[in-house]
């Protein structure tokens, strides 16, 4: 650096290279110093190397003469000797030129110190000259104009690369804040309007941007609500600072934040709309047990008159499945009836009827599918772990005994009953709740500390299938003499930090060092971001690890961020020490093709379609199967929607209509751009198509005349067991011989069950044909 100096300074400072000359004029620049300071004569500019009258009164310069690589985005400041006259410091001015040309900006003032802030950046590895001239009074009354310059040199980078939040107002979590208070951030270094271009002040409540205007001044930026802020409420501050631009390498870099909370004095009325923090079993389960109880979890206490057997529901298609609904807790149980069957497609729905504790009602219907295994599980479940541990010596007065299982087990099978804390032969007062594969048993109220506790679980436990433990499970541990005061802390988490091509079907985990309380693990405080949106999803919590898993899949090539706050804590109460953020960047998606329909049956235009036909759409791809359901695929008579059941299987979805067909109607099918594929792409248009049914066949059909016909049309494609023959009484006997019709329950007859089933195939029997004859089967067969 210093050659690099002395090169620049031998090429604007010549006199320096004549020896003795050079001298002789420092010296005279001090004399002329001396004079301006005591008679203030008129000064003309001085070269820098050379001195200035008035640099005896300056006591410093920013940036200092000569420096190299000073930011874009400069303060050019002069800072006076504290002796020196304020209107002096007052009067003055500082300009700023590179060559010729001068750059624009403003000027303000400090106690000793006048500054200049540029409006737009300088520019890069670019020589600049700057000048002070102040205006001194002399006793006299006369004017001298001073003036004083130096030069320096632009570098690469911004100011703002370097800037950071030195503190905030309201602090952090702080309380009890008034509510017309302004939030203050203050930062490490002076602003400027270019550097204002880079941040951003954004105050939420909830998810909700809170409207205001920004001031700025020295190092403080000020950010005013709009209005008054709402009382006993929490509300969520966010300094963004963006430095994207004028780093040395020349890549994008990365932006930087600064996060804080803080809550209103007073108190206020619950507005928020409860979730769906879990369900049991998940979305899209398989080889769930035909024992299984159906069990959601809510964010919050709902209001137990409206978790009814009307407001919860458990259907097999449109089927709905007889039960009972019980709630506790924040935690509602469907038990069926009977089991559910094997190899079945269920679907749960949560109504908008459900409401919490001040009558705030779900947003929308919350609806999940699963599907039941193919054969009973009769494997019973086993105890994996326990916390405390077995024989630990050291378990916090304030633990929570907790047991995680093999498998998902029945939650009502899991109470005081069954799951005991005891010291010696007296039990502990406590609570049992069951989350995943994990059981808490909390006590009333804190352990004794230095004292031998039993855990103990019996054979009442049992899984979703109705499998109880093979045998009971106990075991013990010891209190620790002092309470647990140490703050959890964060050891893994995935995905890893500023990880790229994540898989958008990707859960964000959380391990720590030590057992949380699981209360404390939820949406409020486990939460994921784009931008500054929410992303949906449900919480869990098991071990010492929580997960939150997205409701739907994450967009391609998005950045997310992932942020665990102090509301977490651990079973002695202790809260993280800080809020832990971290961020990752999800995968270019791979399919970005829209979803299409291939064909479709009835096929669009045809007629004379018989009147319990069902309805499919086969797609180009996979769909996902939560879309499909009857208001995404739709059958109209004219504008009167059909009732029916939708269901999905490969890549066809089937409508089947809840009764016949009216004959000889014109029907409207369409699918719309509601349904997408697995990898939430939509069709790009909706599809439509129609048929027409065939006419209804009149009443009082003959065996003689009217079926005798049909039935020897079906020898022209192939034999039949049958004996046909011209004559009636002859041809019906070989029929009713045969089992191929029957008079006494008309249904069952073999030719009602084939015609029913879409045979035949051809066209050598029309589907006015297949009607005449079902019609006749459903007069009850008669031998006419």
């Amino acid at each position: 650096m210093k050659e690099k100096q002395r090169s620049y300074y031998d090429k604007s400072e010549t006199s320096k290279k004549t020896g003795s000359p050079g001298k002789i004029l420092i010296f005279v620049s001090v004399a002329v110093s001396a004079i301006v300071i005591y008679s203030c004569s008129k000064n003309k500019f001085y070269d820098p190397s050379i001195g200035d009258p008035l640099k005896v009164a300056i006591a410093a310069i920013v940036p200092s003469n000569l420096a190299d690589s000073v930011f874009l985005d400069p303060v050019v400041s002069v800072t006076f000797k504290a002796d020196v006259d304020p209107a002096v410091v007052a009067s003055s001015s500082i300009t700023v030129k590179s060559g010729t040309s001068l750059v624009n900006g403003t000027m303000s003032f400090s106690d000793t110190t006048a500054s200049f802030m540029t409006e737009s950046d300088l520019a890069p590895e670019t020589d600049y000259t700057a000048t002070v001239k102040t205006d001194q009074q002399v006793t006299s009354g006369n004017s001298a104009v001073n003036e004083y310059s130096w030069k320096f040199r632009t570098g690469k980078k911004h100011r703002i690369s370097s800037l950071a939040v030195v503190s905030v107002s309201p602090s952090n979590n702080s309380t009890s804040v008034i509510i017309s208070t302004p939030v203050i951030i203050t930062f490490n270094q002076e602003l400027s309007s270019a550097m204002m271009s880079s941040i951003s002040v954004m105050l939420k409540r909830g998810n909700a941007n809170v409207a205001g205007a920004v001031t700025f001044t020295g190092k403080t930026i000020i950010f005013q609500p709009g209005v008054n802020l709402t009382a006993g409420t929490l509300y969520a501050g966010t300094v963004l600072i963006a430095t994207n631009a004028g780093q040395e390498n020349g890549d994008k870099g990365s932006g930087t934040s600064h996060a804080w909370s803080f809550t209103t004095a007073g108190s206020a009325p619950d507005v928020t709309a409860p979730l769906i923090s879990s369900v049991v079993p998940t979305n899209n389960a398989t080889s769930v047990g035909t024992g299984t109880n159906t069990t959601v979890t809510f964010s919050e206490a709902m209001n137990p008159s409206t978790i009814t057997s009307s407001t919860f529901t458990l259907k097999q298609g449109s089927n709905s499945i007889p039960g009972t609904v019980i709630y506790s807790g924040v935690k509602a149980t469907f038990t069926p009836t009977a089991p559910l069957a094997s190899n079945t497609l269920y679907t749960g729905t949560i109504s908008t009827g459900a409401k919490d504790v001040a009558g705030n009602a779900l947003t929308i219907p919350y609806v999940w599918n699963f599907t039941t295994a193919t054969s009973v599980d009769v494997t019973p479940p086993t105890v994996l772990s326990v916390v405390p541990a077995t024989a630990s010596s050291s378990a916090s007065t304030s633990t929570k005994a907790t047991v995680t299982f093999s498998e998902a087990m029945n939650p009502s099978t899991l109470s005081t009953a069954t799951f005991t804390l005891k010291q010696g032969t007296v039990a502990v007062s406590g609570t049992v709740a069951y989350s995943g594969t994990t059981a808490t048993f909390t006590p009333s109220a804190a352990l004794k500390g230095n004292t031998v506790y039993t855990g103990a679980i019996t054979t009442g436990a049992k899984d979703v299938a109705g499998n109880a433990l093979g045998s009971s499970y106990s075991w013990t541990f010891t209190t620790a003499a002092a309470a647990d005061v140490t703050p959890p802390a964060v050891l893994a988490i995935t995905p890893a930090a500023n990880a790229t091509s994540v898989a958008v079907n990707s859960k964000a985990t959380v391990t720590f060092s030590e057992v949380m309380d699981a209360s404390t693990i939820s949406n409020s405080t486990f939460t994921l971001k784009q931008g500054s949106a929410s992303v949906s999803g449900s919480v869990a919590y098991s071990g010492t690890t929580a997960t939150f898993t997205p409701s739907s899949a994450l967009v391609g090539n998005t950045f997310y961020t992932c942020t665990l706050t102090t509301g977490a804590k651990d079973v002695s109460g202790n809260a993280l020490s800080a809020n832990y953020s971290w961020s990752f960047t999800t995968a270019v998606p791979s399919d970005v093709t829209p979803p299409n329909v291939t064909s479709v049956t009835p096929a669009n235009s045809t007629t004379s379609v018989a009147l319990n036909s069902i309805i499919t759409a086969v797609f180009s791809e996979a769909m996902n199967p939560a879309m499909m359901n009857t208001s995404t695929f739709t059958v109209k008579q004219g504008t009167t929607i059909v009732a029916g059941a939708v269901t999905y299987a490969g890549t066809t979805a089937t409508f089947t209509p809840s009764s016949a067909l009216a004959g000889n109607t014109l029907y409207n099918c369409t699918i719309s751009t509601g349904v997408k594929d697995i990898a939430g792409n939509a069709m790009a248009s909706a599809y439509s198509w129609s048929f027409t049914t065939v006419a209804p066949v009149p009443s009082g059909k003959s065996f003689a005349a009217d079926i005798v016909p049909i039935l020897n049309l079906c020898n022209t494609c192939h034999t039949h067991p049958w004996t046909p023959s011209t004559t009636a009484s002859t041809f019906y006997a070989s029929l009713l011989s045969g089992g191929y019709v029957n008079p006494t329950t008309p249904t069952s007859g073999k030719i009602y069950v084939k015609l029913n089933g879409g045979h035949p195939s051809g066209t050598t029997v029309s589907a006015a044909q297949v009607t005449t004859i079902l019609t006749w089967i459903t007069e009850g067969s008669k031998n006419n």
